[in-house]
């Protein structure tokens, strides 16, 4: 697997069916990329992040602490958002699956019988292979439908089309992904310079003794270097975080 960026370029399935013994290869075509929502979203948390820093000139000054607090507030959002799509992954059902445009992605075309998903989950970009058994009518009455999972379990069963499924093998691959690892670190670095800015304005001076000098100067306590301001430690934090294209490592077998 190779992963540019939020674009997942290059995959190579290699599965062997336990039924027959048949070994199967499944690769992406050359002339498409599957694109990463989480990537995606996590960019457009940290975008939103940026400008919330930087929409104000350079010169200005805050009035209130209460006015920085509440600006912490929204970046730290932002980052958190960010944050949370690349450590919880969506949960999805087995017919979400199944009707994904995966499923198109992949020469020669997947049979039937084959699902996949990937995923990012913290620093590793995953690979989820499902392969299913058609269910007899005889063995529908007991037909249960699996819910939504990020991972789903050998057994689970679901609908599609007008043919019922269940899960009999289930083949899991994992690669790390070490610019993800670091836009997480960033992640964590960054959040705690803003609870720490808050921090400081909330237990030290009233806003009346607040409004002649930038609040966005963090104090050498959090920094160890006077005059840097928050906007220009965040800055390049943020802007380090998710790389618009990086390739990433891995072939995995």
């Amino acid at each position: 697997m190779t992963l540019q960026g939020d674009a997942l370029c290059q995959a190579d399935v290699n599965l062997k069916m336990p039924r027959n013994n048949q070994l199967l290869h499944f690769a992406f075509r050359e002339d498409k990329q599957w694109k990463l929502q989480q990537i995606q979203d996590a960019r457009n948390h940290v975008n939103q992040a940026i400008y919330l820093l930087m929409n104000r000139d350079v010169s200005y000054q805050f009035r209130t602490g209460l006015e920085v607090l509440k600006l912490m507030d929204a970046v730290m959002l932002q980052l958190s958002r960010a944050r949370n799509r690349l450590t919880t992954p969506a949960t999805l059902t087995l017919p979400e699956i199944a009707s994904s445009g995966l499923t198109k992605m992949f020469t020669p075309a997947l049979p039937p019988d084959i699902l996949v998903n990937f995923y990012i989950n913290l620093n590793k970009l995953c690979l989820t292979v499902y392969q299913l058994h058609v269910m007899q009518p005889s063995t529908t009455k007991n037909f249960k439908p699996a819910g939504g999972s990020v991972l789903h379990n050998p057994g689970a069963m679901f609908e599609f089309g007008s043919q019922r499924y269940e899960v009999s093998h289930v083949h899991k691959v994992e690669c790390v992904v070490p610019w993800l690892n670091d836009a997480l670190v960033f992640f964590t670095v960054s959040l705690q310079l803003c609870q720490q800015l808050k921090d400081k304005r909330t237990a030290t001076a009233p806003d009346s003794d607040m409004r002649h000098s930038s609040l966005l100067v963090v104090s050498t306590i959090i920094l160890k270097e006077s005059g840097s301001s928050l906007r220009q430690t965040l800055y390049p934090l943020l802007k380090a975080i998710l790389p618009q294209s990086q390739a990433a490592l891995s072939n995995t077998r």
